[in-house]
């Protein structure tokens, strides 16, 4: 009965992915591979034979039919001499020449024909008289020419065509031989070489088996057991994790199996050999290597090198390797005598088409627990907004950054608060590329496959390329990665000369090193003097964001430090972060260093910068510079920006709206002050101007006397408030307490014919002088301010407004 269905052993066969295994078993063995290397040689050489030497027997025996025919045509020519000679026909003679030949076996026709292709004799009846049309016959016999084995197409003979000479003239002798049986010899010969190549094959196919074969795959498989083992542990090395991997995602691809990768550092492993010795060193990895060969039967331990090593968790997501893990990092710390590991994991998903991807996210998370000071376990999706992960993609686009160089630069003004003007622009790099998530990233990855300081010098050039547009008279920042010091990357004089290049001096150029580096302190601290014995100068950036900065600050002689935007930005809410501000801020003051705040976005983060401490007169200074978006964006020509006078004004603008809130923070301290002048004093009223004089504060019962009201003052200079005359001649009055002296004058002809009595005197803050004037007037009664005065002492006064 026929089976619709095949059983399921041979349904299983009968699947590609069967099929594809059994293919991948033949090539992992050796001996199959050395077998099937012989087969196909032999067979290619087998193959060459049936092909080339069958078409070479098939010339052979035409070329020799061809010589038998020749000697035919000789023979014609000498019987028809002889037959000449004795008085007999020639064609007589010819006729039984022709005759003879097509008795021969294989033989279809004979034929002898003259010049003008009309047939003299033929072996078949009815052929003498007739006219042949091929060409061929007609210019042997005119030219003598001869054709050895010509098979016209469609025909199932071969001719042969020669010159015959007799009585004087030339004609042409046709031969055609029947071609099947020629074709007959030639498939006998192949058959025979066919045989012979098998024959050859299942000899030799045995004897290179025993005589050497077996051998040969015996000693590789072994020096590939060795190769893919760790001499140490003996647990599987690199080089078998990479092939494990790729096989584990590819079964995660096709299958949706879940695929953790583990890895795992040993903490402080560097201490413990110069401790204890390199032998102890060696007890710690072997017994490593035991505690994870221990764990679940299914997971495989690898040792990658020195004290790295892995261990794929196969059928175990991201969130069920928590716990086998956390069961060997006890282990570790049980068994091994205080010693620690690191571990960072990751499982696979179905979008990861490289085994690097995958590896990367496990390496991310592994130095996030080094960060966190070791012996701890991190998931890769705990960090995954966090810390870049280097997949081969984005190794591919750094390399080709460093390899092409294709980077431009954007130049962000640097300001100095204290003048109002651009101290200087940094440069920063700026590039397209599908895989990387801006210079940050690319930098990142660049230290991590050690080519950090490569990618530093492309920038730099193409910084110093472009900074030839620079105004005459600012500060060029440059970026340093930390690779590039460890790497003698600023060498002096190539440096020089390149600054130089660009049209600026060493003096003009400032290296910026982030506090965030990883970089020795031993090797910073030299490298650092000597850039600056060059002329350069050298800033620490990104100040308050790592936790390094104290150190960092006390190692290193720099001229600026940069205060990182997430300090800046946490301090106006957070008193711990303002803290931190003022800490840094009161070191740059010890060590003579340029304050400059980053990031900064807003109006409130620009007067923090500037002011951290407003509710103390006697605070130490803020920040000297500033820079961020509020300030300016990172444009390509700096010396021609369209928001450089835009920016100015706005920074103009922001700084005197400063001092104005500064007055109203001085005259709320002096609160007290006045309202008890007002309360006691219904025919008095105080009045506070700025330095443009005007009103800041216009308050006191004798206003509404005097007919002013508060809101057409407040806000409003002198010259919008009164006449024009009256204007210029109160400003008039008002210019000595401007310039910081106290003084007292009158004020005729208000109201009614009421006077003031003025007392003017100037508003002083600490740190910026004079920057206000305040003036407390008393109303001399006429009729009419009298009557009014007695009507507002009946009512409550009000309390003063204090100033926004």
């Amino acid at each position: 009965m026929l089976r619709l269905n095949p059983p399921a052993a041979d349904a299983e066969a009968m699947r590609p992915s069967s099929l594809f295994a059994g293919l991948r078993r033949v090539r992992a063995s050796v001996m199959a591979r050395l077998m099937l290397t012989l087969v196909l040689a032999l067979g290619g050489v087998g193959t060459f034979q049936y092909f080339f030497l069958g078409g070479q027997i098939r010339r052979d025996l035409v070329s020799d039919q061809a010589e038998l025919h020749e000697a035919d045509a000789r023979s014609l020519e000498r019987r028809a001499a002889e037959a000449q000679v004795n008085v007999e026909s020639p064609l007589s003679e010819a006729t039984e020449v022709i005759v003879a030949i097509a008795s021969r076996p294989n033989m279809r026709d004979v034929l002898l024909v003259d010049g003008d292709g009309a047939v003299l004799i033929g072996s078949k009846a009815g052929q003498v008289g007739r006219h042949r049309s091929d060409a061929k016959l007609r210019l042997v016999a005119r030219s003598g020419r001869e054709y050895r084995g010509v098979r016209p197409s469609g025909s199932g003979a071969y001719s042969y065509i020669f010159p015959v000479r007799m009585s004087g003239r030339r004609f042409a002798l046709q031969i055609d031989r029947d071609a099947s049986a020629l074709e007959e010899d030639v498939a006998a010969s192949r058959a025979h070489l066919g045989l012979f190549a098998i024959l050859s094959l299942l000899a030799a196919l045995p004897l290179f088996y025993l005589l050497g074969g077996r051998s040969v795959a015996a000693t590789y498989m072994s020096a590939l057991q060795r190769a893919r083992r760790d001499g140490l542990t003996d647990l599987d090395n690199h080089r078998a994790f990479q092939d494990e991997l790729e096989r584990a995602l590819g079964e995660v691809v096709r299958h949706s199996v879940p695929v953790t990768v583990a890895l795992i550092d040993i903490d402080d492993f560097k201490f413990e050999n110069d401790r204890h010795g390199h032998q102890h060193g060696d007890r710690i990895l072997c017994e490593l290597a035991s505690i994870l060969r221990e764990a679940r039967p299914n997971d495989r331990a690898f040792r990658l090198g020195g004290d790295e090593f892995a261990l794929l968790l196969p059928h175990t997501s991201e969130a069920e390797a928590d716990t086998p893990l956390e069961r060997i990092r006890d282990a570790v710390r049980s068994r091994l005598g205080g010693v620690t590991a690191s571990f960072g994991f990751s499982a696979a998903t179905p979008e990861d088409r490289e085994a690097s991807t995958l590896w990367g996210r496990a390496d991310a998370a592994l130095l996030e627990a080094k960060r966190r000071g070791g012996d701890t376990v991190v998931a890769a999706g705990e960090i995954v907004d966090g810390v870049p992960v280097v997949t081969i993609e984005k190794v591919r686009a750094v390399r080709a950054l460093i390899a092409g160089g294709d980077i431009d630069v954007a130049f962000q003004p640097i300001w100095d608060l204290g003048g109002s003007r651009v101290l200087g622009y940094e440069a920063l790099a700026r590039f397209e590329s599908s895989e990387l998530n801006g210079p940050g990233e690319a930098f990142e990855i660049a230290d991590s496959i050690g080519r950090g300081h490569e990618l530093d010098a492309v920038c730099r050039r193409a910084a110093l390329r472009e900074a030839t547009g620079l105004p005459g008279d600012v500060l060029l920042f440059l970026n340093v990665s930390p690779q590039t010091l460890e790497h003698d990357g600023l060498a002096g004089d190539s440096l020089v000369q390149a600054v130089r290049g660009a049209g600026l001096e060493p003096e003009r150029v400032v290296l910026e090193i982030t506090e965030r580096t990883d970089a020795r302190k031993e090797v910073l601290q030299p490298e650092t003097a000597r850039l600056r014995a060059l002329g350069f100068k050298v800033a620490l950036d990104d100040v308050g964001a790592g936790n390094a900065g104290l150190e960092m600050l006390r190692g290193l002689p720099v001229d600026f430090i940069k205060i990182d935007r997430g300090v800046v930005s946490a301090a106006i809410d957070d008193r711990s972060a303002r803290a931190v501000l003022l800490g840094i801020m009161a070191f740059a003051r010890e060590i003579d260093a340029f304050v400059i705040a980053e990031g900064i976005e807003t109006e409130a983060m620009l007067e923090l910068a500037r002011d951290p401490e407003p509710a103390r007169p006697a605070a130490a200074r803020g920040a000297q510079g500033a820079q961020g978006y509020l300030l300016g964006r990172p444009a390509p020509a700096p010396s021609a920006a369209p928001s450089y006078m835009d920016t100015l004004a706005a920074l103009t603008q922001l700084t005197a709206d400063r001092e104005r809130r500064r007055v109203a923070t001085t005259l709320q301290r002096s609160d007290a002050l006045y309202r008890v002048l007002v309360r006691t004093l219904p025919d008095t009223f105080v009045a506070l101007f700025d330095l443009d004089l005007r009103f800041q504060l216009a308050e006191g019962p004798a206003l509404e006397a005097l007919g002013w009201r508060r809101d057409e003052l407040e806000g409003h200079t002198v010259a919008e408030a009164f006449p024009p005359d009256r204007a210029a001649a109160l400003a008039e009055r008002l210019r000595p307490a401007l310039e910081g002296e106290a003084f007292d004058f009158e004020w005729p002809s208000v109201r009614g014919g009421a006077h003031l009595l003025v007392h003017a005197a100037p508003v002083q803050d600490e740190r910026a002088g004079v920057i206000g004037v305040i003036v407390i007037c008393r109303v001399t009664q006429g009729r009419e301010v009298d009557a009014a005065l007695r009507t507002s002492r009946s009512r409550p006064t009000s309390a003063p407004a204090r100033l926004r």
